[in-house]
């Protein structure tokens, strides 16, 4: 933003907050991005050898369809970027898998996975990631799967839903 503008939006925004009602540092003033986002990294054209990272969320050509590099107007390999695609699920979902578990009092990371509790003080673990948000993730990835027809991705996308949800409902 321009310096000098800079001081002029600070005060219309601190004006229209205390109009709607709304204290200028309580959550309800954060901004949040209504858009989710995905972006694939070091995309290169197999003709031109350019490199892009590719919003597959927000790029206006992606999602008209045109998946042709921007320079020499050849199109992208989609095997390739689906393949991409399914190592960037597969990471999420071992991640999510794998996270370690720390102690809700002493915040220490467990070695056991089997406690239900720390053995230090005897505190309640938790995981790092929650379910709510790797859930959020997963649906990401079916969403864009299906928009731009990448069907082994939404296969893999959905079976991972679905074993979140089978997860979920046992005793």
């Amino acid at each position: 933003m321009d310096s000098h503008l800079a001081d002029e939006v600070s005060l219309l925004r601190r004006r229209l907050l205390r109009l709607v009602g709304v204290d200028e540092f309580s959550a309800e003033a954060a901004f949040v991005d209504p858009c989710v986002s995905f972006r694939l990294h070091d995309i290169i054209c197999s003709h031109c050898n350019d490199c892009r990272e590719l919003d597959l969320c927000r790029d206006p050509a992606l999602q008209k369809g045109n998946w042709a590099c921007p320079c020499c107007k050849a199109e992208y390999d989609a095997a390739a970027i689906e393949a991409r695609l399914v190592a960037a699920l597969q990471g999420r979902i071992k991640e999510y898998v794998l996270q370690d578990l720390s102690c809700t009092q002493c915040k220490q990371v467990t070695s056991c996975r089997l406690k239900g509790h720390c053995s230090s003080c005897g505190g309640s673990l938790t995981s790092s990631i929650k379910a709510a948000d790797a859930r959020k993730r997963l649906v990401v990835f079916r969403n864009l799967a299906a928009f731009h027809k990448f069907t082994l991705v939404q296969e893999l996308a959905d079976m991972a839903l679905a074993d979140g949800q089978t997860a979920s409902k046992l005793p």
